[in-house]
């Protein structure tokens, strides 16, 4: 059914059709201002405020203020029950019916069961932990504090893993000392083939020198391809190192991210802010480029 569908089968004043609290409501002209201007402070006073009920023609709640309100001053309660008492001869309850109205009006509007209530009830502003009440703001802090901590903890992990002694620099150190150690037996390999040639040439002579010379050479190139593969493997390992570091900087921020919403829609109150939260010891371009 179309909201225009809906409307139509409001009743007791219900004019229009708002969302209030996350679902579909049957609600008057006033409650539809409230709710159009003030968000969901418009919807929290509309819910307060309206009679609650199922409309039983299309099962959404509604919020007109003719229920108990109603009741209290034109209905069974009030002027209604007060006549019938009249005219059954029960002036006691007529008396109670009369001055009861002046009561019922202040608690349907500004009292316990009006704005009253709003403010001061038990899920009030002053009493509960909704937008604007002291629990609000408390819980709000604690969830600040919590977020906060989860971030120095990301923080202080990367900062271990980045730092001096960490797993990057520990792993850097491991392939600069394995490509020195490569570099060595490079040197080594080439020294050793000068003097194992020299005195192959002694032996053969002039005649055998040249092909000593081209076996040389052969071996020498040899030894070359091997260096070129090993600076190559060094390479590799150190870019793979910066990128795996890069890659968990970005996760760390992604991570912040993340708490820092899951933070502010924790909140309770409207005004609360994740802005307050540090993370000044994570810099993400110091470690993307």
């Amino acid at each position: 059914m179309d909201n225009r569908s809906l409307v139509k089968k409001g009743r007791k004043g219900d004019t229009k059709i708002r969302n209030v609290l996350g679902e579909k409501a049957h609600v008057n002209k006033t409650e539809a201002e409230w709710i159009d201007k003030m968000g969901i402070v418009g919807q929290m006073i509309t819910a307060q405020e309206g009679s609650g009920t199922v409309n039983p023609e299309t099962g959404l709640r509604e919020y007109g203020w003719f229920g108990d309100f109603w009741d209290n001053t034109i209905g069974v309660d009030g002027l209604w029950g007060a006549a019938t008492d009249l005219f059954s001869g029960d002036i006691g309850g007529f008396a109670s019916g009369i001055w009861g109205i002046p009561g019922a009006v202040w608690d349907h509007t500004l009292g316990t069961e009006g704005l009253g209530q709003f403010v001061h009830g038990d899920q009030g502003f002053l009493q509960g932990d909704y937008p604007g009440s002291d629990k609000g703001w408390e819980k709000d802090q604690e969830m600040l504090e919590l977020g906060q901590g989860q971030i120095d903890d990301l923080v202080a992990q990367f900062g271990q893993n980045v730092g001096e002694g960490g797993k990057y620099a520990q792993q850097t150190e491991f392939a600069t000392e394995q490509w020195g150690g490569q570099q060595a037996d490079y040197q080594f390999g080439s020294i050793g083939l000068d003097k194992t040639m020299d005195a192959q040439r002694g032996y053969a002579g002039v005649a055998g020198s040249g092909i000593i010379d081209q076996r040389q050479e052969y071996k020498q190139d040899q030894l070359n391809q091997q260096l070129d593969q090993s600076r190559l493997g060094y390479e590799k390992n150190i870019f793979d190192i910066e990128q795996a570091q890069t890659d968990e900087a970005w996760s760390v921020q992604a991570a912040i991210n993340e708490i820092m919403s899951n933070t502010a829609s924790s909140f309770s109150n409207l005004h609360s802010s994740v802005g307050g939260m540090d993370y000044s010891g994570f810099d993400i371009d110091d470690y993307t480029g």
